[in-house]
C-alpha cells in the first residue's frame, strides 16, 4: 500500500491548526514546520504526534517548502496550509488516487470559506491548486503563491465539494486588510506600473469578480469580496506608483472619462447577466438593446 506525508507550515496558527491536524490523522506522517509561533501552535502539533521542525519567519514560504519536501520518505506528499482541512471524502479519494499509475500530481479543488460562507462564485471556486503529488516530483519557484513545477503528468480531480480541500480563508474584514497590506507589497516586487488609471484597475477587477465570475450569485458576500479584491488591485498600482515616484499626468478629463466608461461597463455587464436568466421575451430584447448601447 502506498504511503503519504502531509506537510504543514505554521505561524501562530493556534485558531485553526487543531482542525487541520485532526483531518490529517489518516496520513502516515505529518510534518509541521513552525516559523517562530508565540501562541499554542507547537503544543497543538505535539498533541497530534506530528514531527515538528523549527524555522525563522520568512515572507515567502514557497522556497522553504522545497527544503522539507526533500525530507519526505513516503511515496506521496500532501501540502496543507494550517487554515485548511481534508474532509473524510477527500481523504478517501486521495487514497484511491495513490494507487494509480502514470500520474505524478493532481490538481485539487479548494472550497474557500470567507466571512463564514462557502464562496461558490466570485472567482473562488473551484480554485484548483496542486498540493498532492508523488514525492520528488515537485518543486516550488521562489514566489508568493507560485504554482509548483511538476515532473510528469498532472491530472485534475473533479470539482465536487466532497473532493475539495476546505480553506477557512478570511474570517473578518480586518484580517483581509492586514493581509492585503502584506501581499500587495509582495506583488510590487514582481510587477511594473501599468499604464491604466488607478481607478481603471479597481473597476476592471470589480467587474471581473462581480459580473464575469458571477459574484452577484454569492449575495452580499460576493459584493463585499468583489469590492475588496478591487481595492487590492488598486493598492498594488498605488504602491507601484509610490515606489517608482512616477510623475504621471492626471487631468479632470481622464478621471471623468474613466468613471463614465466604468458606468457604461456596469450597464453592459448587468444587461449581459440578466439576458441569461430572463424568460420574458420583451425584457430580453430590452436587455440586449441596453447591452448593445453600452458595448
Amino acid at each position: 500500500m502506498s504511503t503519504i506525508t502531509a506537510v504543514v507550515h505554521t505561524k501562530n496558527s493556534g485558531k485553526t491548526l487543531e482542525t487541520c491536524l485532526h483531518s490529517l490523522r489518516w496520513c502516515d506522517e505529518v510534518f509541521v514546520v513552525d516559523m517562530e509561533s508565540t501562541d499554542d501552535t507547537v503544543s497543538i502539533a505535539k498533541k497530534y504526534d506530528a514531527t515538528i521542525f523549527h524555522e525563522k519567519q520568512i515572507k515567502i514560504v514557497e522556497p522553504m517548502r522545497n527544503k522539507y519536501l526533500e525530507k519526505v520518505k513516503t511515496e506521496w506528499t500532501l501540502i496543507v496550509d494550517s487554515d485548511e482541512e481534508v474532509p473524510e471524502t477527500l481523504a478517501k479519494k486521495l487514497r484511491q488516487l495513490m494507487m494509480t499509475q502514470g500520474v505524478n500530481a493532481y490538481k485539487l479543488p479548494r472550497a474557500n470559506i470567507i466571512f463564514g460562507k462557502w464562496i461558490e462564485h466570485t472567482g473562488f471556486w473551484p480554485d484548483y491548486i496542486v498540493r498532492f503529488f508523488r514525492t520528488g516530483k515537485c518543486t516550488f519557484p521562489p514566489y508568493v503563491h507560485a504554482d509548483p513545477i511538476i515532473d510528469g503528468v498532472t491530472e485534475t480531480v473533479e470539482a465536487h465539494k466532497e473532493f475539495a480541500l476546505l480553506h477557512h480563508h478570511y474570517d473578518s474584514i480586518e484580517q483581509y486588510v492586514m493581509r492585503l497590506n502584506v501581499y500587495t507589497s509582495m506583488e510590487v516586487e514582481k510587477q511594473e506600473l501599468q499604464s491604466t488609471h488607478f481607478l481603471q484597475a479597481f473597476f476592471d477587477e470589480f467587474y471581473s469578480r462581480f459580473f464575469a465570475r458571477q459574484g452577484y450569485k454569492d449575495g452580499s458576500h460576493g459584493l463585499v469580496i468583489s469590492l475588496l479584491q478591487a481595492i487590492y488591485m488598486m493598492v498594488v498600482q498605488l504602491k507601484l506608483w509610490e515606489k517608482t515616484k512616477n510623475e504621471m499626468k492626471v487631468s479632470l478629463d481622464d478621471v471623468e472619462a474613466t468613471i463614465n466608461d466604468a458606468c457604461s461597463d456596469a450597464m453592459y455587464w448587468s444587461a449581459n447577466e440578466r439576458i441569461k436568466t430572463e424568460k420574458n421575451t420583451l425584457k430580453r430584447i430590452g436587455y440586449k438593446i441596453k447591452r448593445k448601447l453600452n458595448s
